[in-house]
């Protein structure tokens, strides 16, 4: 017997939150980065996770157009591209970002120097938008494909409704956590990062886990780029059911995702 629960009271309003999923080559297919959060964090605090965090006001300001190429105003989800390479240079050191005017990458060296403005940001001392103007730089916002949709469950204290983009990997540039949020970096095949968590060696998210599963497999990033803007995203809200066997998290089975529920283990 299988029981929707539903919650008792009104759920908390969902806040608006930006993933990237990095992708590079592996020796066959391809690596994902990840991040291990601090354990102290409210959020899923020690969890292996993709860089990313919820949306700021300097994220959707009309003001700041000319930071951005067309991709990030040119649609609803521009604030949601700014916030995600934000949030990743930020945590991860590796920004999605052109020389102003050009479509080319800013380049490791450069970027590089700027860890120390990337730990003001981290103090909320720099303004992003500051840092891009000073120098000459624009978000490589084209560079990001809409993967997936998820909005966090109605019966959950914390609420996000989280976008997730994917986009190559910056190749002259190296990731460095920020030592504050995140703890640990590492570049894994998306079996192996499911493995790990099935050993025990990392906490995982359900949502982390369910969109490994749809990364995982033999596919070299480009292969991924590509399905992935020919895949209509559709939104996944999961729900909690009870069953004789325990309680369940789940979402509907032809949506895309082959990882379609977990059992929540209590204490």
């Amino acid at each position: 017997m299988t029981n929707e629960r539903t919650p008792a009271t009104a759920p908390p309003t969902p806040e608006p939150a930006a993933t990237l999923i990095l992708l590079r080559r592996a020796s066959s297919g391809t690596e994902v980065l990840m991040q291990v959060r601090h354990s102290d964090m409210v959020f899923a605090g020690g969890a292996l996770v993709f860089p990313g965090g919820k949306l700021e006001a300097q994220d959707s300001d009309p003001c700041r157009h000319d930071l951005m190429d067309e991709s990030g105003y040119g649609d609803s989800l521009g604030p949601a591209r700014v916030a995600a390479i934000r949030e990743t240079f930020e945590e991860c050191g590796l920004l999605l970002a052109c020389e102003a005017g050009t479509h080319v990458l800013a380049q490791g060296a450069r970027v590089s120097r700027l860890d120390r403005d990337r730990q003001r940001l981290n103090r909320s001392e720099l303004d992003f938008g500051d840092l891009l103007r000073r120098e000459s730089l624009q978000l490589a916002c084209d560079a990001l494909v809409h993967y997936a949709h998820w909005v966090t469950p109605s019966f959950m204290p914390r609420r996000f409704d989280t976008h997730f983009f994917l986009a190559l990997a910056p190749t002259s540039q190296e990731d460095a956590h920020d030592g504050r949020e995140t703890v640990e970096s590492v570049w894994i095949r998306p079996r192996e990062a499911l493995d790990a968590a099935e050993d025990g060696r990392y906490r995982m998210l359900f949502p982390t886990r369910a969109i490994l599963h749809r990364l995982s497999g033999e596919q070299t990033p480009e292969s991924h780029l590509r399905i992935a803007a020919a895949t209509p995203v559709v939104t996944v809200a999961p729900r909690l059911v009870e069953r004789e066997a325990g309680t369940f998290v789940q979402i509907p089975d032809n949506i895309g995702y082959s990882h379609c529920e977990e059992r929540i283990t209590r204490g």
